[in-house]
């Protein structure tokens, strides 16, 4: 994962994004139907040779209890996309259970990043 970056603090997940792309990921509960910032850009973005990322992935890992892990991987040749929302059963869910399982997180991935270009200084 060429120049992506991953947030670790002291929330219930980890998340890898490439900061090209992502300018804030936000976790909602809905146990405590708050919101937490995980991670927020804070300077531009000089994409470089590489250019304005065309692929790159978004990875979240649960710290505790069932330590699950998601990995989405977005083609977005033409930029498409502004934003991904994930939204995580809970814990224990077995899809091969009949049963209406409820959502327990919400991840949110904007993708508003300030980058070089157009924004470069000097």
């Amino acid at each position: 994962m060429n120049n992506h970056k991953t947030m670790r603090d002291d929330s219930e997940y980890d998340v890898t994004i490439h900061p090209g792309f992502a300018s804030e990921c936000t976790v909602t509960t809905a146990s405590s139907n708050g919101s937490r910032t995980l991670y927020k850009q804070t300077e531009t973005y000089n994409c470089g040779d590489e250019g304005h990322p065309t692929t790159h992935q978004v990875v979240v890992v649960e710290k505790s209890g069932e330590q699950r892990t998601v990995t989405i991987t977005i083609d977005d040749p033409k930029h498409a996309v502004h934003s991904i929302a994930l939204d995580l059963y809970e814990p224990g869910r077995d899809p091969k259970v009949k049963k209406e399982w409820k959502t327990k997180d919400r991840i949110t991935v904007l993708n508003t990043a300030d980058t070089c270009p157009p924004n470069c200084i000097g």
